[in-house]
C-alpha cells in the first residue's frame, strides 16, 4: 500500500466499523454522533445485551421483506435507554414527522404478526415460507423483550401511500427493534 494513504485507510476502516457497531438506521439519526470506535463500543458496556438483541433480530429478519407494494427490508432501530415503550406520537417525532398531516398508530404486535401469517396463500409455497419467517420474527421479538408494539407512521399530506412500520420492544437495554417501509395505495 502507498505509505501516505495508510492513515486514511485506517480511518476509513475505523469509521466503517463504528457505523456498523452503532447500527446506522436508528430512528431519527442519519449517522452516529461519533465515529470513535471506543466510544461506540461503550454502548454495549453501558447497555448490556444490545448487541445480542440486534444480532438476533437481524439474523431473524435477514432476507425477509415486508409484504407491500414496495417489499422493503427490515433495518435495526435503537431509541436508547428507556423502561417503557413510547406512545405513537413520540415514535413519529423520533422519525422526524411533525405537522398537520402526521398520522401515528400503535398496534398490538401479536395481532399484527398474526395478520401477516394468516394472509399467506396456502397454495403458494413462497407465501407460506414468508409467513413462517414472520412467525419466527415474532417469536424472536417475544424472546428478547418484555413488551412489544408495532407503530405505523406517515405524513398523509406529503406521502399518503408511505407508512413507516416500526416494531419496538423494551428490555433492560432500552427500546430497540426493527423498521421497514410499506407502500399502500
Amino acid at each position: 500500500m502507498y505509505e501516505p494513504l495508510r492513515p486514511l485507510a485506517r480511518s476509513l476502516v475505523a469509521a466503517a466499523l463504528a457505523l456498523l457497531l452503532a447500527g446506522c438506521g436508528t430512528l431519527g439519526a442519519e449517522a452516529p454522533a461519533s465515529t470513535d470506535v471506543a466510544v461506540l463500543a461503550g454502548v454495549e458496556k453501558t447497555r448490556p445485551g444490545t448487541a445480542r438483541v440486534r444480532a438476533a433480530l437481524l439474523a431473524s429478519s435477514r432476507g425477509l421483506l415486508y409484504p407491500s407494494e414496495t417489499d422493503a427490508p427490515w433495518t435495526w432501530t435503537d431509541l436508547g435507554p428507556a423502561s417503557a415503550l413510547p406512545d405513537a406520537a413520540a415514535v413519529a417525532a423520533r422519525l422526524g414527522f411533525t405537522g398537520p398531516g402526521v398520522e401515528a398508530h400503535a398496534l398490538d404486535a401479536d395481532a399484527w404478526f398474526a395478520r401477516l401469517v394468516r394472509n399467506a396463500d396456502p397454495a403458494d409455497p413462497a407465501s407460506v415460507r414468508v409467513a413462517r419467517r414472520h412467525e419466527q420474527l415474532r417469536r424472536t421479538f417475544r424472546r428478547w423483550y418484555t413488551d412489544v408494539r408495532v407503530y405505523r407512521v406517515r405524513d398523509a399530506l406529503a406521502s399518503p401511500a408511505e407508512w413507516h412500520v416500526v416494531v419496538l420492544g423494551v428490555n433492560e437495554a432500552g427500546v430497540t427493534g426493527l423498521r421497514t417501509l410499506a407502500v399502500e395505495t
